[in-house]
C-alpha cells in the first residue's frame, strides 16, 4: 500500500531521509523504482518540479514519488524551493521551443493545489 503518487508544483525540493525503505521515483519508463534505504545513513534526495519543467521546456521532467506504509516509524525533511508569487514561468532562452504557455508562480502553485483537491474528491 502507498500514499497517491505525486509531483511537486515548485522548482526543486531537497529532501533528507533516514534509512527506513519507502520512498518511491518514477522513471521516464513508467516503471517505481526504490529510493536505497541505507540504516544509519541519511538519502538526499532532488526532485524536480513542475515549475522547473516549465523553464526547461520539458528537458528536466518533473519526479513522480509515492511513499509504501512504512513498518517502523520513519523521518524525513523536506526543503521546498519554490517561485516568487509574481516570478514568470516560462520556458528560458536556450531550452527550446516552449511547451507550456507563460503563467506566475503564484497561477502555477494555484493549478498544483487544484489538481491535489481533485484527485482527493475523486479518490
Amino acid at each position: 500500500m502507498s500514499a497517491t503518487a505525486a509531483t511537486r508544483g515548485g522548482g526543486i525540493t531537497p529532501l533528507t531521509r533516514d534509512g527506513e525503505p519507502g520512498l518511491q521515483v518514477r522513471s521516464r519508463s513508467g516503471a517505481w523504482m526504490d529510493v536505497p534505504a541505507m540504516p544509519g545513513t541519511f538519502v538526499i534526495v532532488i526532485n524536480f518540479a513542475d515549475c522547473l519543467m516549465r523553464w526547461t521546456s520539458e528537458t528536466c521532467v518533473s519526479t513522480p514519488r509515492r511513499v509504501l506504509v512504512p513498518r517502523n516509524p520513519r523521518l524525513s525533511q523536506a526543503s521546498f524551493l519554490d517561485p516568487s508569487q509574481d516570478a514568470a514561468i516560462e520556458a528560458l532562452p536556450g531550452t527550446g521551443d516552449p511547451k507550456c504557455q507563460p503563467i506566475t508562480g503564484a497561477e502555477c502553485l494555484k493549478t498544483r493545489l487544484d489538481a491535489t483537491h481533485d484527485a482527493r474528491i475523486t479518490e
